[in-house]
């Protein structure tokens, strides 16, 4: 009995793919679950009335579909240039505001 045996040269890079596939659909999962997650924060956000309950509403969507322990949104003051926190999660004290720069005019 005679045995042939082909070569296509794919073989290699076939069998690579293949070992890697696992791994690339756990990252397009983990994409496609952060994606999801920013969209519902997005539509949650749509139905936001200030600045404030955005801001309120951005950390709360962060901390439950991302896991964001602690976090923190600090808008610029436009009267003294200082930013200071206008909602946070997971400080045992709020953060310190951060003052603005002396030379700013």
């Amino acid at each position: 009995m005679v045995e042939i045996s082909t070569f296509d040269g794919e073989g290699t890079e076939r069998e690579e793919a293949e070992a890697a596939r696992p791994d690339l659909l756990a990252i397009a999962g983990a994409q496609a679950r952060r994606q999801a997650a920013l969209f519902r924060i997005s539509a949650e956000l749509a139905g936001a009335l200030d600045e404030k309950e955005v801001c309120q509403r951005v950390v709360q969507g962060l901390h439950d579909t991302l896991g964001y322990d602690v976090l923190a949104v600090m808008l610029v003051d436009e009267t003294s240039g200082d930013r200071a926190v206008v909602a946070q999660i997971g400080y045992d004290e709020p953060p310190t505001p951060i003052q603005s720069s002396p030379d700013r005019a």
